[in-house]
């Protein structure tokens, strides 16, 4: 078997150390994700449906070229 052409080999050791270096910020961001879930499941079904519909509502809007927010 042939040895590696030396700029594989380096390309294959840069993407290493680019995981390493890149593994405490994909920590943090799963972190956060499972923090904003734990508090998404602390709501009542109530306020997360009127949420919903409240989303729901500017999307329509802007879909429409209206504001996102009806001012009454």
């Amino acid at each position: 078997m042939k040895p590696p052409k030396p700029e594989l080999q380096n390309t294959r050791v840069i993407r290493l150390a680019k995981r390493f270096v890149l593994l405490p910020f994909v920590f943090l961001l799963a972190l956060c994700g499972w923090m904003h879930a734990a508090v998404r499941r602390l709501r009542s079904p109530a306020r997360l449906r009127t949420e919903d519909q409240l989303r729901q509502s500017r999307i329509r809007r802007t879909l429409r070229g209206l504001p996102a927010d009806h001012v009454p």
